[in-house]
Order: structure tokens, then sequence, then C-alpha cells
């Protein structure tokens, strides 16, 4: 049986198909208090309640002698609320980057109150600690800037963790490729050594924050696969605005949830067939559809029969399933399902 340890996933596979990431670990919905404190959805609110407060100290809020009292113990309020939550978060040991950020965080904090309180002092007698009020000005813009950009900092962190939380949420059970070191995050997936199976790579920013960002695509091909890569495109409903990559296929699409004409799928595992070659010229062909399971799945299932790396549909459906998910589901619809058992007759007579 596939376990879903990335210590046991097997053969060469092992340095290119995804660590499985689960939604419920690192998702936004995080059980226990350990978890809440580490939930990023915990973290974007306390952080701008985090600005606001500053907000307020920034506009000079407080050297006001009429600002309602509520006001004041909001801004109070919200300040050792985050203090508290950023003593918690340093105490959980979290990412060493993130540990000293906040760390900052909690400095600037403090160095602001003070600063503040010392300002506030100068005003009324005049020179404090030997520093005029004008130098208590500057050291109190000085900490509020650096407070604001450690803050600003953190949301962008923030911001990314919801983002790829946001994806695996998307992507649900299928298997993801992350390579930390090259940038990339992607709903993608090693089906054998020469075929790859991914979500639809899109142009447009508001949907790359769920699905895979075409520039990030255009990257892990042109690393790992440069001058040895064709892109097949089953989408019918959509295509991309201009040529992303070395080659590309779109003559066999067909809607979300169907199948194409038998003739087609021939048409299409042949045109595979011969750009992979020899496997020792390690060629792949990259497939996808707009969640890289379904058309995608029925495609490379039958390329499996077609290169007879597989004899039965049941194997090749098998097979796919268990590479591109972490469930064992590939392809569930039953046209689709059917349609590969289908090809499986076809090729088995030689058609």
């Amino acid at each position: 049986a596939h376990t879903t340890s990335s210590r046991a996933i097997d053969w060469e596979l092992t340095a290119r198909s995804s660590t499985p990431l689960r939604a419920t670990r690192s998702g936004i919905w995080c059980k226990g208090a350990k978890g809440w404190a580490k939930s990023p959805l915990v973290e974007a609110i306390v952080t701008f309640l985090c600005l606001l407060t500053q907000l307020i100290v920034t506009c000079g809020y407080r050297a006001k002698s009429d600002v309602p009292r509520l006001a004041r113990v909001t801004e109070t309020l919200g300040l050792l609320v985050f203090l508290v939550f950023l003593l918690v978060r340093i105490t959980l040991r979290e990412a060493k980057d993130n540990m000293w950020l906040n760390i900052g965080l909690f400095a600037a904090l403090i160095s602001s109150r003070v600063v503040g309180a010392l300002r506030e002092q100068s005003l009324r007698q005049g020179a404090v600690l030997g520093l005029s009020t004008t130098l208590w000005h500057v050291g109190l813009a000085s900490c509020n800037i650096a407070l604001v950009a450690l803050a600003l900092t953190r949301t962008y962190i923030t911001y990314t963790v919801i983002r790829d939380t946001g994806r695996r949420l998307v992507s649900q059970k299928r298997r993801r490729f992350v390579d930390t070191a090259m940038g990339v995050d992607l709903d993608l997936s090693y089906v054998t050594p020469n075929i790859i199976a991914m979500g639809w790579p899109t142009e447009s920013w508001s949907e790359q924050q769920l699905r895979n960002p075409m520039d990030q695509v255009v990257l892990f091909l042109k690393e790992k696969h440069a001058g040895k890569h064709k892109v097949y495109n089953l989408c019918s409903e959509r295509t991309y605005s201009q040529q992303y990559f070395e080659r590309e296929h779109h003559d066999v699409r067909f809607p979300d949830h169907n199948v194409c004409k038998l003739e087609d799928l021939v048409q299409l595992c042949k045109d595979m067939q011969d750009f992979v070659g020899n496997p020792r010229d390690k060629r792949v062909v990259v497939v996808h559809c707009k969640a890289g399971k379904g058309r995608t799945g029925m495609v490379v299932s039958c390329l499996l029969l077609y290169l007879r790396t597989h004899m039965r549909a049941a194997s090749a459906l098998a097979h796919f399933g268990t590479r591109r998910t972490h469930n064992g589901r590939g392809v569930t619809i039953p046209s689709q399902i059917r349609w590969v058992g289908h090809f499986e007759a076809l090729v088995r007579e030689g058609g």
C-alpha cells in the first residue's frame, strides 16, 4: 500500500513527488490552544489590531486630553492582547525567522510605549533625561516607523500562510510538489518519471491565490526539464493568453466531466509517445485540465495503456489515483472510467 509519509514514497519519485500536506494541521482553523495560537487567521486578526492601535498612537491621539476614555481603554487593551499573543508565539518556538520577527515586534512595541510616555513628560516638563522634546519626537517617530515596518512584514508572512492554506484547501487530497529552495508550491504530481499531471496554470493574480501560478509552473519546468517538456492543455473552456512553454499542445480539448472522441485520444497518446521517445532521453509530458484529476486522469491512464506500462484499465486508473492523490481517488466520473476501459479494448485489439 502506498503510504502518505514523505519518507516512504518509493523509487525515484522521492525527490520529485510532494511532501504530504494536511490542511487540518497547517490550515486556517486549528484545534487546541497551541493550534489557535499558531492559526494564521488569528494571527491576521491580532496583527491588524496591532496596526490599528499603533495608528492611533502615531496620529498622536494620546497627546490630546479630550480623547474619550473608551478609546484609551481600547488602545491599551489591543496593545496588551498583542503583547500576550507575541509572548505565546515566542514561547511556542515557531520557525526561527518568525521567532526573531516576533521578538523584534515585542521590543518595538515596548520601546514605542516607553518613548511615547517620556515624550509626553517632556512636553510638560521640558528636557527629560537630558534630551530635548524634539529628540523625543524623533525617537518616537523612529520607533513607530520600525514597528509599522515589522508589523507589515509580519502581515505579509501571514498573507502567504493563508494563501498557501487556501491552495491546499482547493487542491484537497491531490498531491502537491513543494520545493522551498526553488520557491514553488504547485498542485502537481509525477505519475511516472516521464508523465506529470497538474492543475490549471493560471495567469490571473487573484486566481493564483488558489491555483497554480503560471510563473511558478514556467520556473519549475525550466529548472527541472529545460528543453525536454511538452504541455498538453485539455480544457475547452479556457486557454493561455500567449505561449508560455517551449512546446504546447491544444489540439484535443473537451469540457469538464466529459470525454473526447476515441480517435482523438489515440492521436493524443501517439503524440505523447512520439515526444517522450526513449525514456532515457528524460523527456516529460505535462498534462492538465482545470483540477488535473478527471480529464487529466483519463488521458494519463490511457497513455499508460498505450505505452504498455499497464495492461488493464483498472491498474492504470489505480496507478494514477495513487500518484495523484493521497486517498487513491483519481478519476471518479463514471463516463471517464468507462472510456479508459474502452481504450484498453482498443489497444488490446491493436487499434
